[in-house]
């Protein structure tokens, strides 16, 4: 896809970095994008929040009810 793009357009190569696909998604289209697969999944039965917390100066993720 690449190749095609760089010499359909004549342009030269450019790297997107590693986080190309992490900066492109926001967190809210990434959340109503996995939601919907698992909703096709059938496996979404309930929402449950997840929220980050720092203790002792390490991140952990606690379950809100």
């Amino acid at each position: 896809m690449a190749a095609y793009h760089m010499l359909s357009h004549d342009e030269p190569y450019h790297d997107l970095g590693p986080d190309h696909v992490a900066r492109r998604l926001s967190e809210e289209s990434r959340r109503r994008r996995l939601v919907t697969q698992l909703d096709a999944l059938g496996c979404r039965r309930g929402c449950v929040r997840t929220r980050r917390v720092r203790l002792n100066g390490c991140s952990a993720t606690s379950t809100v009810a």
